[in-house]
């Protein structure tokens, strides 16, 4: 009788060993680190503050904020599409909607996309969604700022859990 409860205490206790491990993997698998990163006229950035992107806002998904921090600057961006909600896809900056990024750098400001206060384009650029959930947002950007000097952003990745 004791060596069978010997073998029922060890059994449970490695069941247990497999169950708590199995949960932690199936956890971490889950989780990723935000990174918002790209090039600026051939020098590369990465935030490490900041970063983050906008929840669903209802009625739908048309309205998306993303952005982050680094030691000499910050970047935002906007993807707005009054057709309906993002999804994966390409959306190019136009005067008819509000797309738009600001960046600054060691304090000073430069932008492309819609200015909405004349309704005219200002640089140019695109986001592209590679995934869009409620969770998170990934996919790429590039950018060519309407500022003197100009600036221009490329290799723009992002993987964002939204909050």
């Amino acid at each position: 009788m004791k060596s069978f409860m010997k073998f029922s205490v060890a059994a449970i206790g490695i069941f247990l060993l497999f169950v708590s491990c199995s949960k932690s993997k199936d956890s971490s698998s889950n989780s990723f680190t935000s990174y918002l990163k790209g090039k600026v006229d051939g020098v590369a950035f990465e935030c490490n503050t900041h970063i983050q992107a906008t929840r669903p806002q209802p009625p739908g998904d048309s309205h998306l904020v993303f952005s982050g921090g680094w030691s000499t600057g910050s970047i935002e961006l906007i993807n707005s599409n009054s057709s309906g909600s993002i999804t994966p896809g390409e959306y190019i900056f136009v005067a008819s909607e509000y797309r738009r990024a600001t960046i600054w750098i060691n304090g000073n400001l430069y932008y492309a996309g819609d200015d909405p206060s004349s309704g005219t384009l200002q640089g140019s650029g695109k986001i592209t969604i590679l995934e869009i959930s409620s969770e998170y947002v990934k996919g790429n950007f590039e950018f060519i700022t309407y500022a003197n000097p100009v600036k221009s952003i490329t290799n723009g990745e992002f993987h964002i859990k939204r909050s």
